[in-house]
């Protein structure tokens, strides 16, 4: 499955809750480490497929999300796990390092 587009409060609020793992992707069309981000969190989708689903949400589109996760700058991610923050990662972040932070996550969580 590749990267779902989120387009309001209640569709993410449907998918965190029908998932145990769900990895949020909040850009803006207009940050360049954002359009860098992009190919990145489509690789790591289709990687982590069986262990999360991954969603997008343009903060600009949906400022109700970027308030109420806080998001401060762009790119952000967040890995939640059962309604959990597991981490939050601004900036960009390569496939190698953004794939350790998620490795180190689930490994976290079966101990």
């Amino acid at each position: 499955m590749s990267v779902q587009k989120i387009h309001s409060k209640e569709q993410l609020e449907t998918l965190l809750e029908e998932n145990e793992t769900v990895l949020i992707d909040f850009f803006a069309e207009w940050c360049g480490a954002c359009r860098m981000l992009a190919p990145v969190i489509e690789s790591i989708s289709e990687q982590y497929r069986k262990s999360m689903i991954t969603v997008s949400v343009d903060a600009d589109m949906n400022e109700e999300l970027a308030e109420a996760y806080q998001v401060q700058s762009l790119p952000l991610l967040l890995c939640v796990h059962k309604g959990k923050i597991l981490f939050r990662a601004s900036g960009y972040r390569d496939e190698a390092v953004l794939g350790a932070m998620l490795d180190r996550a689930f490994e976290a969580l079966t101990k």
